[in-house]
């Protein structure tokens, strides 16, 4: 895998970015589930169903599979350890184990149930939650759909029934060593998101899977421009004058807390200022990567209002590209854009992940001749 691949690259942005804003407050249930019952169901626990039936496994399974997960556990108990049994414990490739769950089970379904119409449900997404349940520090659980979008933004082809598991395994082994393993930041906020009574996740392979989630399957958008970044950035007035230092041509760089090794030069920013003329005052353009900088040789001390520590510090360069100082686009007139509906922008912090669609809306809004202005 390219370990600097710019759409992998902004979607775990994305993620940081809505860990930063939402947290884990839907998703903490899947360290929950994982380390209440890691290493479970046993398929060698003496009563099969009851510990099938003490197991919850959330929503990550389909009901269905689960009630036939119980069906065969009741009537076909031997046969079912056994398939259970060689899907978790021998060490034959995936794939062939995968593959050997579903038509032993799928036949051990055709005994108690013959109508072919009827599904038995221990498919790779089934049998990816009984791995990732029996050793989640080696398997990651699997659907089908973040799976397909995933290969469909790495530019590959997916597989095909039997060996999409095998292969989803190899990806997310990949984004983990190339990405999220290098990601001290997001490792930082993942820490401060995990209290001590959860499963820890060592191997991030729980991330991983989540960052596929909630990025492909629930709708955090990925741009995917060879390259280029959009993000959102915010600065409050009372704080630095920042309207004065723009028109002084000494706006050069930008203070940098959150998704440092996402940012690259080229990347565009809109600039947002918080307070009671609250808007987009800006667009500008990223012109170096994130660098250490010394406060006392800035350009720009005499525009901040709150005395700053004189101390080194992380920022970017920035270049103005569009000056709307005068007639910026406020916050009541972007809340009626749906296409800015998800703008990051009013929350606490300074460095957000915006989108190219957001971009061009606001780009939208000051070309369009009755756009509202906003003469300040």
């Amino acid at each position: 895998m390219n370990a600097n691949n710019p759409a992998i690259r902004d979607m775990i942005a994305r993620y940081k970015a809505h860990i930063q804003t939402h947290g884990l407050t839907d998703e903490l249930y899947k360290w929950e589930l994982i380390g209440k019952f890691r290493g479970r169901p046993n398929p060698d626990a003496p009563d099969l169903l009851a510990e099938i039936s003490a197991v919850n496994f959330g929503n990550l399974l389909y009901q269905m599979a689960k009630s036939v997960m119980k069906d065969l556990a009741f009537k076909r108990t031997e046969p079912y350890r056994a398939c259970m049994r060689a899907l978790m414990v021998k060490d034959t490739p995936i794939d062939e184990r995968i593959s050997d769950f579903f038509k032993d089970t799928l036949a051990l379904y055709r005994e108690i149930v013959p109508e072919e119409k009827y599904g038995h449900h221990q498919d790779e997404r089934t049998a990816g939650v009984l791995l990732a349940y029996h050793n989640p520090d080696r398997y990651a659980i699997y659907k089908d759909s973040f799976y397909k979008k995933y290969c469909k933004l790495l530019g590959i082809a997916h597989k095909w029934k039997g060996e999409k598991y095998g292969h989803y395994q190899v990806l997310v082994q990949e984004l983990v060593q190339d990405y999220i393993a290098q990601d001290a930041e997001l490792l930082e906020m993942m820490a401060a998101q995990l209290p001590a009574t959860v499963y820890q996740d060592p191997n991030h392979l729980l991330l991983a899977q989540n960052i596929l989630y909630i990025v492909l399957d629930q709708g955090v958008e990925v741009d995917d421009e060879e390259g280029t970044g959009y993000w959102l950035f915010q600065g409050d007035p009372k704080v630095f004058d920042i309207r004065r230092a723009v028109r002084d041509g000494n706006l050069k760089h930008w203070s940098v807390k959150a998704h440092k090794k996402a940012m690259a030069a080229g990347d565009k920013v809109i600039l947002y200022l918080t307070g009671e003329h609250a808007g987009c005052y800006a667009l500008a353009e990223l012109t170096t990567t994130v660098q250490t900088r010394h406060r006392k040789d800035d350009a720009d001390q005499n525009y901040w209002i709150q005395p700053q520590p004189q101390e080194d510090y992380e920022a970017i360069g920035i270049a103005i590209t569009h000056d709307w100082l005068d007639a910026p686009i406020l916050t009541t007139h972007i809340q009626a854009n749906p296409a800015l509906a998800k703008l990051n922008a009013g929350h606490r912090g300074t460095n957000f992940v915006a989108t190219k669609a957001e971009y061009d809306a606001l780009l939208e809004m000051k070309s369009t001749p009755d756009s509202a202005q906003n003469p300040m």
